[in-house]
């Protein structure tokens, strides 16, 4: 017996599928404009910027824990600017960006200066011991989300699950 059938196409948001196992990912019918999207999980990262290893690899750890594999840790503002650049070339995407305001080369704020000049909406959580005036111009940036030196884990998780 032959049975009605119909397609059904819900509006998403690309990022609803970044941490889809790729075999999973497979089996779904998109519509027309949406092939040729790739949402592997390579073409998704998320950067921890700050200077002092310390403090950027705890942090890089925890995201892992989260469920995040691609995981990138720079050390410096001129760092960042570079990688994303690199990113829009190539086509990828980054999710989340963790940064710091203090650093050498460039600042963590010249930095989301120069970054929100190429893409207004990716996700920045700073990354910083209190400083009221960086506080004041990051929030004209954009930056929805502030983690306090010294770290603490739960704070931490606590922050980046909005974003995952």
């Amino acid at each position: 017996k032959e049975y009605p059938s119909f397609s059904c196409y819900l509006l998403i948001n690309y990022r609803a599928f970044a941490w889809w196992p790729p075999h999973l990912l497979s089996v779904l019918t998109f519509p027309q404009q949406m092939r040729g999207l790739n949402f592997a999980h390579n073409n998704f990262t998320h950067t921890v910027v700050d200077d002092v290893d310390f403090m950027r690899n705890p942090i890089i750890e925890i995201v892992k824990n989260l469920g995040v594999s691609n995981v990138k840790g720079l050390t410096n503002g001129k760092e960042l600017v570079e990688f994303f650049i690199t990113c829009v070339e190539e086509k990828k995407r980054i999710n989340l960006i963790i940064l710091d305001v203090v650093m050498p080369v460039m600042s963590g704020i010249e930095a989301l200066r120069q970054i929100r000049k190429m893409d207004s909406d990716v996700p920045v959580v700073l990354f910083t011991g209190y400083n009221e005036k960086a506080v004041k111009e990051a929030l004209t940036l954009g930056v929805k989300d502030f983690l306090n030196k010294p770290i603490i884990e739960e704070q931490v998780k606590k922050v980046l699950r909005k974003y995952l």
